[in-house]
């Protein structure tokens, strides 16, 4: 097992579920240290035992990734117990209000945003120092499906937005 600062690490937000848990399964696999984050603690606890089972490093963690001062300290915590950050990948994301604009609660549509938009900013923002002082890094933000192309889903205003921007 290596020790502190010479194993590779990498974060993933949205890492309890879909995408982000198959994107931190194969970190694990390749021998990375991983820390997963989602927002539901018994989601994050099973998939991090689920990635540790096979014999791998995973920590899970909830977060709230909308909350900037929460990801500041949560990256923070990993960093300083791991002795590095090396990847960044952001897959935390919510589908928002669906339906008609006009009739979205306008709460959860500003939510959808911040989760999505502001929760990958934020998290890019928490990592970049620790990259900058080991001068190396990679960070991965992911759009999302439905953004683009001859998918786009109707009736997600929230999401198109908020993924479209990333």
């Amino acid at each position: 097992m290596k020790g502190k600062n010479e194993q590779k690490v990498a974060l993933v937000t949205g890492g309890s579920q879909g995408i982000g848990r198959s994107i931190a399964e194969a970190f694990a696999e390749k021998g990375y240290a991983v820390a997963i984050f989602s927002r539901t603690e018994a989601d994050v606890k099973e998939a991090a035992g689920g990635i540790s089972a096979k014999g791998s490093i995973c920590e899970g963690h909830a977060l709230d990734v909308s909350d900037f001062e929460a990801v500041s300290s949560a990256f923070r915590a990993v960093a300083e117990k791991r002795g590095r950050l090396d990847v960044l990948v952001t897959c935390a994301g919510v589908y928002g209000p669906i339906g008609a604009l006009e009739e979205n609660d306008p709460a959860a549509w500003e939510q959808a945003i911040r989760i999505n938009l502001c929760g990958t900013m934020f998290a890019v923002r928490a990592a970049i120092p620790f990259m900058k002082r080991q001068s190396s890094g990679c960070i991965i933000t992911l759009a999302g499906g439905g953004v683009g192309g001859p998918s786009i889903k109707p009736n997600f205003s929230s999401y198109i937005s908020s993924k479209f921007a990333v």
